[in-house]
């Protein structure tokens, strides 16, 4: 799965250059870090009034002994600048072998026997770009004028992007109500159908538009069961409100006052 750099880099209309597999991938959308967990404080001991009062509240001294490292955030920092650190080496050395250049990775050991990856990373792109420059018929400083340039606006364009899809996703996520899970399950969802919603956006579409795409057949039967319990719920309503018809085959009986019925007065009448 490609990261967000890579994402935006492809919606922006550059190219991606092929990394190592463990690189990060789309883990947060919105390109914010979780919330650090609250560390526990201390229990605060009980001070007298004179004690508190030769305490002085705004004393920035004061401040700085209480206020704690999160040793969560300074862990992840660490990991993360420890895999920056490793992807560098792991890119440079694929692209140094799958290259064609005129000296070797030891040329650029140091005094200690390391690689100093900085200086071959920086030689081959002198190296490149004295190819390029020739294959175009200009000067190797011309050639890196034009490609400071074009980085420029490849960098503007990915900035658009990100603050049209920030503004985007936070539109989605209050008319749709969506949490932010959903969010990044919906990236993750858009890029497995071959769908990067950064280009999406480029290319003048509306997220909504993509989320219906991707999430279509769920969507669909959700709002075909809605309909059934709907019309089943006004079919009951209607029903109930109707009052029970009355049972021709059992007529109310009719007495006289003197404990006849109708058809006993009848047939008095009948035999008289």
């Amino acid at each position: 799965m490609n990261s967000l750099q890579d994402l935006l880099t492809q919606a922006a209309g550059g190219s991606v250059e092929p990394t190592s597999d463990n690189q990060d991938t789309v883990d947060d959308v919105d390109a914010q870090d979780p919330q650090d967990p609250v560390e526990p404080q201390d229990p605060v001991e009980p001070q007298n009034s004179d004690t508190a009062s030769k305490q002085d509240p705004k004393d920035p001294e004061d401040s700085n002994k209480t206020k704690k490292n999160n040793p969560v955030k300074e862990i992840r920092d660490r990991l993360n600048v420890e895999q920056k650190a490793k992807e560098k080496i792991e890119n440079a050395i694929q692209r140094f072998t799958e290259g064609s250049y005129n000296f070797k990775i030891k040329d650029f050991k140091t005094e200690d026997g390391k690689v100093d990856y900085d200086a071959l990373i920086a030689a081959m792109d002198k190296a490149d770009v004295t190819v390029r420059a020739e294959n175009k018929g200009v000067s190797p400083e011309v050639q890196m004028e034009l490609e400071r340039i074009q980085q420029e606006k490849l960098e503007l364009q990915k900035e658009r992007l990100r603050v049209s899809m920030d503004r985007a996703l936070s539109n989605m996520q209050v008319d749709m109500q969506l949490s932010r899970e959903d969010i990044n399950t919906f990236f993750k969802d858009s890029l497995a159908l071959q769908h990067n919603p950064y280009q999406w956006l480029a290319q003048g579409g509306a997220l909504e538009d993509l989320y219906y795409l991707v999430y279509r057949e769920r969507l669909t039967k959700e709002s075909v069961d809605k309909a059934v319990e709907e019309a089943k719920a006004k079919w009951d309503s209607d029903h109930s409100k109707k009052a029970p018809a009355s049972n021709p085959a059992a007529p109310a009986v009719v007495s006289s006052e003197s404990g006849l019925s109708l058809n006993q007065l009848l047939t008095s009448a009948a035999k008289k």
